[in-house]
């Protein structure tokens, strides 16, 4: 059988120690010979409680560096060989009392990235650290970070001297409106220290709630950047709970000066192909709207029920769609137009690549009850 890491070792040691007396006898940590672990967690917590300001400068730095130096005790007791499992040092920093987050690449786990928040003061701004290692030395260098959450890393091999190695971390931002942030960097030719390239205030500018991802757009094996970004609320054009938002989507590409972005686009779907539709019905050309439409000779009898017409608030909602589908193929709609609300089931088909406009038809009596699922206010009558 094979021996236990010596990390997990002295994880369930610890564990041990801080679940108190049992059957009155005190478990203590083990703790290898003339190692000084708990001195330094007990040193960095009373510097973490002393610390003034929200800032990790100065002297408020210490707590956040010792946590480090603890960390990379851990990783090197965990070996160079078993750097994938590193996420599992988390655990253990946390049970000594600390407030962080361990991120590494499962594809390229040759390097580690640390996140260390102030346990005692959320408001804070955090410290991260990479490890890698050079030759036998586990090297270790500190960035700078707001008061973030969600630490993610990317890390790939360029074949290039003058930057052999490039890492990227993705995080959320702990304010009242999460937004993710970026940190990219690439090794010197050394292999001794990595160059900040993009931070926040010099790199791309994401939206609030946005949703970022690795992906290798082009096949060549070096990640790209998408960001997912909900598109805002839009009074005229109302989206009820529960309904697929309308999503842009933000392709990121890495040039010399780092991620830049190469294409913007919203997402194809039903809403969407629905919002167009409304929109083109709105414009100085509403014949526009039949791209949208499987029977564009269907456009007059969209124009006499007034739809191009419609706007201010409320003039059309979405209340719920195909039951059970994140994606669904059709869409309870309501229009308010001044002959008061009137309810609509509009379907939908992809036809040569694209969402279209299959059929409407009108809904004669509104339903007693909201379909389960549905919103409650979906089952009321007209615009109030």
């Amino acid at each position: 059988m094979r021996a236990p890491s010596p990390v997990l070792v002295v994880a369930f040691a610890l564990l041990a120690a801080w679940a108190g007396p049992a059957r009155a006898q005190v478990t203590k940590p083990w703790v290898p010979p003339g190692d000084s672990l708990m001195r330094d967690v007990t040193t960095a917590r009373m510097r973490f409680m002393r610390q003034q300001g929200d800032t990790v400068g100065g002297d408020n730095f210490a707590p956040y560096d010792d946590v480090s130096r603890i960390a990379r005790k851990l990783l090197r007791s965990l070996g160079r060989e078993h750097f994938v499992q590193a996420a599992a040092i988390e655990a253990t920093l946390d049970s000594l009392g600390f407030d962080t987050e361990v991120a590494v690449d499962p594809v390229f786990p040759e390097v580690v990235a640390l996140l260390v928040r102030n346990p005692f003061k959320v408001s804070s701004e955090a410290a991260g650290f990479l490890y890698w290692h050079v030759r036998e030395d586990l090297r270790m260098q500190g960035i700078g970070f707001p008061p973030a959450r969600g630490l993610r890393l990317r890390a790939w091999y360029t074949g290039r001297p003058r930057a052999p190695y490039q890492a990227c971390l993705v995080y959320t931002g702990k304010g009242a409106v999460p937004r993710p942030g970026l940190k990219f960097l690439r090794m010197g030719p050394d292999g001794r220290y990595w160059n900040l390239v993009q931070y926040e205030g010099r790199g791309p500018e994401f939206g609030d709630h946005a949703v970022l991802s690795f992906t290798d757009v082009n096949l060549d094996g070096q990640p790209e950047i998408v960001a997912f970004n909900p598109v805002d609320a839009d009074s005229s054009f109302v989206l009820r709970s529960g309904v697929p938002p309308i999503v842009n989507e933000f392709i990121y590409t890495e040039r010399p000066e780092g991620f830049v972005l190469h294409d913007a686009r919203t997402v194809p779907g039903p809403v969407e192909a629905l919002r167009m539709f409304v929109a083109h019905l709105r414009s100085p050309q509403p014949e526009r709207a039949k791209f949208f439409m499987m029977k564009p000779e269907r456009l007059n009898e969209a124009l006499a029920n007034g739809w191009g017409k419609l706007r201010g608030r409320d003039a059309w909602t979405v209340e719920y769609g195909e039951q059970d589908q994140a994606w669904p193929e059709w869409l309870a709609v309501r229009t308010n137009d001044p002959g008061g609300a009137k309810r609509w089931i509009f379907h939908f088909y992809i036809q040569d690549g694209r969402w279209m406009i299959r059929d409407w038809k009108p809904v004669k009596e509104k339903p007693a009850v909201a379909p389960a699922g549905a919103p409650a206010d979906t089952a009321r009558g007209g615009s109030k």
